[in-house]
């Protein structure tokens, strides 16, 4: 965390599958204003479009792992974007899933993202990494929990969402003088 200013990471989303592995320590997450502690051995996953940030408020370090997947590596065909990828990650419901190894299929995923992190260090093994992206993807799928009071945040955070994708498509491919010029126009 310390590489990070104030032991916190930007806030930000994307349009990756995102994971989090907490390898020593302890670390704050935050998804959509939903606020989470990752200890040691424990894990998150955070969906698509999702604002999200790692912190410590006590200034404490973690080592963690942090892997994202892209949805792309199972866009194989419309149909099965359409009727399984897609109820994944355009969930608005699920923004998350922390990932405890005492739940046998929550460990499972823990154990796949080590296995990616490992067997990728020093060269990308891309059937490996498809493997254990379905597999992930799978579990998921088949174990979504749905948070029933996050309908409260959802229309404020598409908002937020739609914003920051016109500012970062207008700001693609400029200058740093042309950002800033860009950002203050659009205040």
């Amino acid at each position: 965390m310390s590489s990070y200013p104030d032991f916190r990471a930007v806030s930000h989303w994307h349009d990756d599958l995102e994971f989090i592995v907490i390898l020593d320590g302890q670390m704050a997450y935050d998804i959509n204003g939903q606020k989470i502690l990752l200890q040691t051995g424990e894990g998150i996953f955070v969906n698509s479009r999702c604002f999200h940030y790692g912190y410590s408020d006590t200034h404490a370090e973690c080592l963690f792992i942090c892997i994202l997947l892209s949805p792309q590596l199972l866009s194989v065909n419309t149909y099965f974007i359409q009727n399984y990828l897609d109820s994944l990650i355009q969930n608005s419901h699920f923004p998350y899933q922390k990932l405890n190894p005492s739940i046998q299929w929550q460990n499972t995923i823990l154990h796949d993202l080590k296995i990616l992190y490992e067997n990728n260090i020093t060269k990308i093994q891309p059937f490996i990494i498809l493997e254990k992206s379905v597999h992930i993807f799978r579990l998921l799928s088949e174990n979504m929990n749905f948070f029933p009071d996050y309908d409260k945040n959802t229309e404020d955070i598409l908002a937020l969402t739609a914003m920051i994708g016109y500012v970062q498509k207008k700001l693609s491919g400029k200058t740093s003088a042309e950002r800033y010029f860009l950002c203050r126009k659009l205040l």
